[in-house]
């Protein structure tokens, strides 16, 4: 399932009425709208399953109210993208466990910006299963995923501290479009058996609010604050489309990918040369002299930052070309990557190019 339903216009469908532009550039206000778009249109939806069922259910229409109040935690949507397919394989047992996992009263509460771990006992029972079922996109290749050690759980919320107060310095725009979309970063452990794919991040449309990070996949702080934003953008991407796709190609042909050990999708890779483009304007931002002098970053991790972006400008240009010869867009998708393209074409040329 890729997506929200499209539902008929109706009184309290709030999300038709928040307009979005396409830009480029970070946006906290829009990342606010897309946000508040995404919950309005999950609470409509959810309304609509309520309905389908035909029984009184006072505790989930109060769930509905919180989320088109403020955000809400990444399971809420998972237990969404669970609730359909159990509903038409008319699995009573999946439904049951579904409706009761929805009526926890810690959906209600305020999703105030947390990092966790994948397990239960951070993500509530059964979520971790949830969770790992929604990050698995490509049937095809499996990666495996698992949960922190626990002792190491403190030390990465160090790190995950250090490179959001390092991006609030350096580019606040981004950081605080992210503070609007992303309420949970979750952390897992990715050691792959003979077959399986090694993980560095991911998201998913079905874990709204939230984002996946492989601590040991980004070592350096520079590492991790690429790391952030490249799933944040994904996750914006998400929020344009309410989890559409933004080209009409089938997923049958596949081409290699500047981000991925395995060849993808033509959607895959216009995912993955946009948040390029947006780890480009991050390690550009890094480069700033004020953040050298007055410490925040060492001349060695500016080198870090410069040969990133540099590397993020030849995986763009080389997955932009085959972008360019097989790409369908859809009208959606034709807006947001021209806005990319164009900042590229702008800021990413060849070191010797100039501005």
């Amino acid at each position: 399932m890729a997506a929200l339903p499209a539902d008929k216009e109706k009184p309290g469908a709030g999300w038709r009425a928040l307009a979005l532009d396409f830009g480029f550039y970070p946006d906290a206000a829009r990342g606010r709208r897309v946000d508040a778009r995404i919950r309005c249109g999950l609470a409509d939806s959810l309304d609509a399953a309520y309905a389908a069922l035909g029984e009184p259910l006072p505790a989930l229409q109060s769930l509905s109210a919180a989320i088109r109040a403020r955000p809400v935690r990444p399971g809420v949507m998972a237990l969404y993208g669970d609730l359909l397919p159990a509903m038409m394989a008319q699995d009573a047992a999946a439904l049951r466990d579904i409706l009761d996992a929805l009526a926890w009263p810690q959906w209600r509460a305020p999703a105030a910006f947390r990092v966790v771990t994948l397990e239960d006992a951070g993500l509530g029972a059964g979520m971790a299963a949830r969770y790992r079922n929604h990050l698995q996109d490509d049937p095809e290749n499996f990666v495996a995923l698992n949960a922190v050690d626990g002792g190491e759980l403190p030390e990465g919320r160090r790190r995950i501290d250090a490179a959001l107060r390092l991006l609030a310095r350096a580019a606040l725009p981004l950081r605080e479009e992210i503070g609007a979309l992303i309420n949970e970063i979750v952390l897992v452990d990715s050691r792959p058996a003979a077959g399986e794919l090694g993980f560095h991040g991911a998201s998913s449309f079905f874990l709204w609010g939230g984002l996946v990070l492989n601590l040991a996949r980004h070592e350096s702080g520079v590492q991790l604050v690429e790391g952030i934003v490249h799933e944040a953008g994904h996750c914006l991407l998400h929020g344009f489309t309410r989890g559409a796709a933004l080209t009409t190609n089938t997923a049958d042909a596949r081409h290699a990918s500047p981000l991925r050990e395995d060849p993808r999708p033509i959607e895959g890779l216009v995912h993955a040369a946009y948040v390029l483009a947006r780890m480009h304007l991050a390690m550009g931002a890094l480069l700033q002299p004020g953040l050298l002098e007055e410490g925040d970053l060492t001349a060695a991790a500016q080198a870090e930052a410069r040969a990133r972006q540099i590397a993020a400008a030849e995986n763009f240009r080389s997955a932009d070309a085959t972008i360019a010869a097989h790409a369908r867009f859809t009208p959606v998708g034709a807006q947001v990557f021209a806005e990319a393209r164009a900042y590229m074409r702008r800021h990413g040329g060849p070191p010797d190019s100039g501005p």
